[in-house]
């Protein structure tokens, strides 16, 4: 993939996840967005070169997220979303045909491997703590991606909104790049102002596109889901 796209691919990916962590950070102030990076690596194991992720402190453990049913259902939609909003761009925008599952997948070519297993621990935490409910894995594991996307693709405001914003992103991080004495592994971490800029950026178009009532809504879902 070509290096300026994929870069827009992981922005993609990952402020799927800033997406729902600013969300629940917004609903939980207990919890904050504490980093936000992209990192480029000549020597990839896949044909993506450029990682990244987003870090909200502090951390909880499984045990005690499950405990918290809100959370719990955030943490579900986080895990996906990063696959789902990649999968979007490649191919709503890109227009390459992919499917989530070529992102969402444990081998280690898979953009969200480390989202696949992560989201395998919460469930089999789900089950330790509320019981084994075939309706909840049919849902998570099956419906709710193809509900997530169609909900995301339907909203054309949203996108062009979120596309926009990438594109300045992506522009501002790869002139880094190129001025970068190490072209074959590059770091970019949002400082504190861009993290706090990113926040207010990604938060209004939540708002004006209604996107975070959509999230409001498909975590009441996950919630009847767990709790049925």
């Amino acid at each position: 993939m070509e290096i300026t796209i994929d870069l827009q691919r992981i922005l993609w990916h990952e402020l799927g996840h800033f997406c729902i962590d600013l969300i629940d950070t917004k609903r939980d102030e207990n919890f904050s967005i504490d980093a936000f990076w992209v990192s480029y690596h000549k020597v990839a194991i896949s044909d993506h070169k450029w990682g990244g992720g987003v870090k909200v402190i502090p951390s909880i453990k499984y045990e005690v997220l499950v405990e918290d049913i809100d959370k719990t259902s955030f943490s579900i939609l986080n895990v996906i979303s990063g696959c789902i909003f990649q999968t979007v761009f490649i191919k709503e925008i890109i227009k390459n045909e992919i499917s989530t599952k070529d992102c969402f997948c444990p081998q280690g070519r898979c953009a969200g491997q480390q989202d696949f297993f992560t989201f395998h621990g919460i469930t089999s935490k789900i089950r330790n703590r509320y019981g084994l409910s075939r309706e909840l894995i049919y849902f998570s594991e099956i419906e709710l991606f193809d509900i997530y996307y169609n909900l995301i693709i339907e909203n054309k405001l949203f996108i062009e909104n979120i596309s926009e914003l990438i594109t300045y992103y992506a522009n501002k991080i790869f002139k880094k790049y190129e001025q970068s004495d190490n072209k074959d592994e590059f770091f970019y971490y949002f400082n504190f102002d861009e993290i706090q800029l990113l926040r207010k950026e990604v938060y209004d178009i939540l708002v004006i596109t209604s996107f975070e009532n959509t999230i409001e809504i498909l975590k009441e879902k996950i919630k009847d889901k767990i709790i049925a």
